[in-house]
């Protein structure tokens, strides 16, 4: 209970607390959606943005130095999903580490049941099993750049994160009910289905390829397209958009004219 009272309290201080003007400059400079939202949504992005950058540990790596630009910049981009709900600043990521651009590692593609290992993948970001997060710097300032060409490592690898909180990475997030939980799944079951079948044929899809790997790549690559190609979305996957909308409660398409 004291620990409860003494967090909000800490967080009501850096609420109360004027957002710096550097800081404000690198939202305005860094974060390109930030100027499409509504008074109320950037005032909700500034709030995240104080407790993200005090309360999560950011760890620069190979040489890469944390300044209140690294700082800003990615929960800028994280307040984006939180949008929505209150209460949650990403409490249990333990650790962002940071590098200044991709590395190489292992990756894990999960096809439904069978696995496939590459060795030397160019990684842009990771969501690791104990919480952590790895992003590359370059690429985080790229997704931030353009507010609407679908690619975001930051939403991403956080999306994958909201997926973990029920204890899998299953693309299921908590959600709701139990009643949600099987209409979500019966709608990412099928989107999977159905992207498989037209890579199979050979056509192009709207999504990203890798999106037809797992229903856990699914949600993670369209919560980017959610955020930043929400009319393209709803037109091509419109099942998959109100999905979306349900589970992050607020609407990106008043963000971008057609």
């Amino acid at each position: 209970m004291f620990g409860f009272l003494f967090k909000n309290r800490r967080r009501q201080k850096l609420l109360d607390a004027p957002l710096p003007d550097a800081w404000r400059q690198i939202i305005a400079s860094n974060v390109a959606v930030y100027s499409r939202l509504s008074l109320e949504q950037q005032r909700r992005v500034v709030q995240a943005v104080k407790i993200i950058a005090a309360e999560r540990s950011f760890v620069g790596c190979q040489g890469l130095e944390i300044t209140d630009e690294v700082k800003v910049t990615i929960a800028a981009q994280a307040a984006l999903l939180l949008l929505g709900e209150e209460g949650y600043y990403f409490d249990r990521v333990p650790t962002i580490f940071v590098y200044p651009r991709h590395q190489l590692a292992r990756a894990i593609h999960d096809l439904t049941h069978a696995q496939l290992v590459e060795e030397d993948v160019p990684i842009d970001g990771q969501a690791l099993e104990q919480g952590e997060i790895r992003l590359a710097w370059n690429e985080v300032v790229y997704g931030a750049s353009d507010p609407a060409d679908g690619e975001n490592v930051v939403l991403h690898e956080l999306a994958h994160h909201l997926d973990r909180l029920d204890g899998e990475m299953g693309g299921t997030p908590p959600l709701a009910s139990h009643q949600q939980r099987e209409q979500w799944v019966a709608v990412f079951d099928h989107e999977l289905t159905e992207l498989r079948r037209e890579q199979d044929r050979g056509r192009e899809t709207f999504l990203h390829e890798e999106a037809a790997e797992s229903r856990a790549e699914l949600f993670a690559y369209s919560t980017e397209c959610f955020f930043e190609q929400p009319h393209e979305l709803e037109e091509w996957h419109p099942e998959l958009f109100a999905s979306l909308l349900s589970f992050y409660k607020t609407d990106p398409r008043e963000w971008f004219v057609r």
